[in-house]
């Protein structure tokens, strides 16, 4: 046999051994599917995977033949989020109100434009006419983060905080866009103002209960991170961030100094 005949049949060896390698995971993947579908058989975003085909999920849904998923890491209303095997997150959700959204910010990473205020969203794609699927970078929630990084977790102080930012963010977002301010001048003015912004919004407001001081949930940081992610999303949408909360704020677990929304549909 020459040595050309020798290479072409090494490299044949090698493309099946691949072939048999993503069938298996994906085999694993779809059990692992199956048997969530069983312990919520509920859930919309289930019900609508159910009725997908073999073929269609393996075609569409390309991070099925390539990682295993790892574990369920949680579920909204309409959208569930996996770990893969590649330390992503593997979201498929139904109900999505704009989610080219999510392949602007595919963009945005592939080409180097992403900034540290873009959930990192490797690829993006349409499943059926009901379902996409979002792979992303790892994130935690803000909610998981404190509790994980506090002795003492008051969900109902934090969720406030977090509501005062978003209000008084919508304001700034709104007037930058009636005045055509540019993203960078609102920043600037929330790195300066924020503080006073949230206390003047705190002292009209009859819901923040025992705790009045906003540093007892959040370091400054942390809230001028929260407040420029909350401004970056929005003046890209402003529809996004009307319903920003604890649970679709991120935060970066291999840099927390890195803080998003993920949820931006």
């Amino acid at each position: 046999m020459s040595n050309r005949s020798s290479e072409l049949s090494a490299l044949k060896r090698l493309i099946l051994l691949e072939i048999i390698d993503k069938q298996a995971i994906f085999d694993d993947n779809l059990k692992f599917l199956t048997t969530q579908f069983h312990e919520r058989p509920n859930h919309q975003m289930f019900a609508y995977l159910r009725h997908v085909g073999r073929i269609t999920l393996k075609d569409k849904i390309p991070q099925l033949s390539a990682y295993k998923l790892l574990r369920l890491l949680g579920c909204g209303m309409y959208k569930c989020a996996f770990l893969l095997g590649n330390d992503h997150v593997l979201s498929i959700g139904t109900a999505y109100q704009n989610p080219e959204a999510y392949r602007e910010l595919a963009d945005r990473l592939h080409s180097g434009r992403a900034t540290g205020q873009d959930i990192g969203v490797f690829d993006y794609g349409k499943i059926t006419s009901d379902l996409f699927y979002v792979e992303m970078s790892r994130i935690v929630t803000l909610s998981d983060f404190v509790e994980q990084t506090r002795k003492i977790y008051d969900i109902n102080g934090l969720s406030f905080v977090v509501s005062a930012i978003r209000e008084v963010i919508i304001v700034l977002v709104r007037k930058a866009n009636d005045k055509q301010v540019s993203e960078a001048d609102v920043l600037a003015d929330v790195n300066e103002n924020i503080f006073k912004y949230i206390q003047d919004y705190v002292r009209m407001s009859q819901d923040y209960g025992k705790t009045s001081h906003i540093t007892q949930q959040l370091t400054p940081k942390e809230i001028r991170g929260i407040a420029r992610a909350i401004v970056h999303t929005g003046m890209q949408n402003i529809d996004s961030i009307y319903d920003a909360h604890v649970n679709n704020i991120g935060v970066d677990i291999q840099n927390p100094n890195r803080i998003m929304l993920f949820d931006i549909d």
